[in-house]
């Protein structure tokens, strides 16, 4: 891996790259992946850093957009990475395609149903966060749909999340349909692990208070709409007039990105 031609690339689009060997490596007997790529801060701000295993693979870079501060990166296991910036933060997500250039990985990462409803657009249109089919924060996708909704059917001010630990997106209504309930069970440390309705029930059952540190009930997988503000600490609230349907973005769930929005 070449860090300083790496570090070289990030500094173009404007971002520091650290690059330091996890020291959980240096314990036979724990595994952890040969890369794990974050974004943290410091004194200085947001920086990207790249945590090595015991075997780093070889990080080779695909494509850079300086101006536009994005780059994409592709690792030997076949892996590829792309980094960027998006209206306050820096960014890394798991691109689950065989792409090549940034263009395309950007692509990749829209709803397949919206990816055929801006085929016509130019890109620099669909490209932005809002245009006449879509409004876009973050990893979420609003697009607009005719619909009524009884209002004793619709939920205040709930929250998005593509993770447990993730930050929401909290809606100002937001109505759900379909789907299937999940617990969300903490531990003492603050980590989580979702449980489907059975298996909960079935663990309450033989081990009443293993749900003593926290418990979320939460609905897996249904069909959401949203209108007015949606908000986030770390993207510009936007204003939704009529019900949108809602999309999540297509990154792919990988270990190595550890950075969660």
């Amino acid at each position: 891996m070449d860090i300083p031609f790496l570090q070289k690339h990030f500094a173009a689009m404007g971002a520091r790259l650290k690059v330091h060997t996890d020291e959980r490596a240096l314990t036979p007997w724990r595994v952890i992946p040969p890369l794990a790529i974050d974004v943290k801060t410091d004194r200085k701000g947001e920086f990207f850093e790249f945590a090595l295993g015991a075997q780093p693979p070889e990080v080779r870079l695909l494509q850079i957009q300086a101006q536009a501060r994005h780059l994409l990166l592709f690792t030997e296991p076949g892996d590829r990475f792309l980094c960027g910036h998006d209206e306050r933060h820096w960014f890394v997500a798991a691109i689950d395609s065989p792409v090549s250039t940034v263009r395309e990985a950007k692509q990749s990462l829209m709803p397949e149903v919206l990816r055929t409803r801006v085929g016509q657009l130019p890109f620099d249109e669909i490209d932005n966060r809002r245009n006449g089919h879509f409004l876009r924060q973050g990893e979420w996708f609003f697009a607009p749909v005719r619909k009524r909704v009884p209002d004793w059917l619709i939920l205040k001010e709930e929250p998005l999340q593509r993770r447990p630990n993730s930050k929401p997106h909290i809606c100002e209504e937001l109505y759900r349909e379909g789907g299937k309930r999940v617990y969300i069970v903490f531990d003492q440390h603050g980590d989580s692990r979702v449980f489907p309705e059975k298996a909960y029930l079935q663990r309450k059952a033989k081990h009443p208070d293993f749900d003593r540190f926290g418990v979320q009930i939460r609905v897996a997988d249904p069909t959401v709409f949203v209108q007015g503000k949606v908000r986030h600490a770390d993207h510009a609230t936007i204003y939704l007039r009529g019900w949108h349907r809602v999309f999540l973005n297509g990154e792919k769930v990988s270990d190595v990105v550890r950075f969660l929005d």
